[in-house]
């Protein structure tokens, strides 16, 4: 049974790529060596690097669609997102390790997500806030957000949810995952007002937001999906993260 992985081994966010693909390896060694494989078949996986670039993962999509694979794993959303007509093309069944919400809209054949989307993140996340926040004004939540499909995912479950629970979404500052400093963007939601950020970019990115905030003296609570840890995070953000992520 051959399964084909497109991953980020390399390039922005491939610390949580590089843990996906151990993870996925280790996995299928456990099925392999002590489940005897899948009906006495077993699973032959084969990881390739995408280095979180779309067109890079959608030529290894097809190089596996044209072999035949009996299965796929995708990586991101934006990989996600696009993989979807060729998969359909072959009729070969992916599950996408990102679990952006675009990727369930029609047509969603032969695709699959591990969990519940970043929809459920974010009403989770403004729920939180709201059960937290003192004083009789409602809160106000600012957004910091990579500027492609990962990072915008969480923009109009926030806006919605927000306008139906007396939140107020005072700011939304995108960036690309490659910038290093972001006082800028900080700046900018400090003068708004925000009381809380909300984050959906990954964690060397979140270290770059909690200095900049150190460098401006803001002071204020931080908030992630579940994508804003790895297990190098920790190291990274020692001294850094304090108490003020969640």
């Amino acid at each position: 049974i051959k399964l084909g992985a497109v991953i980020n081994l390399t390039g922005p966010a491939s610390s949580w790529g590089i843990y996906h693909a151990r993870g996925l390896q280790d996995y299928i060694r456990y099925v392999n060596e002590v489940k005897g494989g899948i009906g006495g078949k077993k699973i032959e996986l084969t990881v390739v690097d995408h280095a979180y670039k779309v067109p890079e993962g959608l030529k290894h999509v097809k190089k596996f669609c044209e072999e035949r694979v009996s299965m796929l794993a995708t990586w991101d959303t934006g990989l996600g997102i696009q993989t979807k007509p060729i998969i359909q093309q072959y009729k070969i069944p992916t599950i996408n390790f990102s679990v952006g919400q675009d990727i369930l809209k029609p047509p969603v054949d032969y695709m699959y997500l591990p969990f519940g989307t970043y929809i459920l993140d974010s009403y989770a996340v403004l729920e939180y806030i709201k059960a937290i926040h003192k004083g009789k004004e409602p809160p106000k939540v600012g957004l910091l957000t990579y500027n492609n499909p990962y990072g915008r995912t969480i923009h109009e479950p926030c806006k919605q949810y927000a306008a139906k629970h007396g939140i107020v979404i005072v700011g939304i500052e995108e960036f690309p995952p490659a910038t290093v400093d972001l006082s800028t963007q900080l700046l900018k939601l400090k003068e708004a007002g925000a009381q809380y950020i909300f984050l959906q970019i990954l964690p060397s990115s979140i270290i770059s937001a909690l200095k900049a905030a150190d460098k401006l003296n803001y002071n204020v609570p931080f908030f992630g999906t579940w994508t804003s840890t790895d297990p190098d995070f920790f190291k990274l953000g020692k001294g850094i993260i304090r108490d003020r992520l969640f």
